[in-house]
């Protein structure tokens, strides 16, 4: 597992990438299916999607994706303040459903205006609220203490980064974090 620097920059940002481990991240992320078939896992619940359907993984939760065969997907990832909007009336929930299904495949060559990215990934938030309820999310304290394990050694892996610097940093026991 590896946490990703998308969306920590909590600036605007929209990526959108042709491409498996298990990560998380600060940014929303999409994963479109535009040909064969995938395998997610979001937060220990597994999916599979076909073509033309899509999965919406919120901030900050656990996943990963296996492509089946020769299968083709795009990830688009994009920052909480891009969405602002949706971002607030949902931080702190999650999906009960995040897979959707799509009338049709999007034409995702032409986002050169963050007016264009807002109205497609807002298109795609509006069906997501149509289609599921949400749940609030519930965070363990050892998912809490992973997160911040993760952003510290994020901040200093270049430096002398030890599971003592860290323990120090977050005050915990080292023993007790070691385990």
């Amino acid at each position: 597992m590896f946490f990703e620097r998308h969306g920590i920059e909590e600036e605007d940002f929209f990526d959108c990438i042709d491409l498996s481990d298990t990560h998380f991240h600060r940014a929303y992320e999409i994963i479109l299916v535009t040909k064969g078939n995938l395998n997610v896992t979001i937060d220990q619940t597994k999916y599979h999607l076909k073509q033309n359907q899509l999965a919406f993984i919120f901030t900050n939760q656990i996943h990963e994706f296996k492509t089946i065969d020769h299968s083709e997907i795009v990830i688009i990832l994009f920052s909480p303040e891009l969405i602002g909007d949706f971002f607030t009336q949902y931080k702190g929930l999650c999906p009960n459903h995040p897979i959707l299904e799509l009338d049709e495949q999007p034409n995702l060559t032409n986002f050169n205006s963050v007016y264009l990215q807002k109205s497609f990934i807002y298109h795609i938030c509006g069906h997501l609220i149509q289609q599921t309820d949400f749940k609030k999310i519930k965070r363990s304290t050892k998912t809490k203490v992973l997160h911040s394990i993760l952003l510290y050694v994020d901040e200093h892996y270049q430096n002398d980064c030890r599971l003592k610097d860290v323990a120090e940093h977050l005050r915990y026991d080292y023993p007790y974090l070691s385990k």
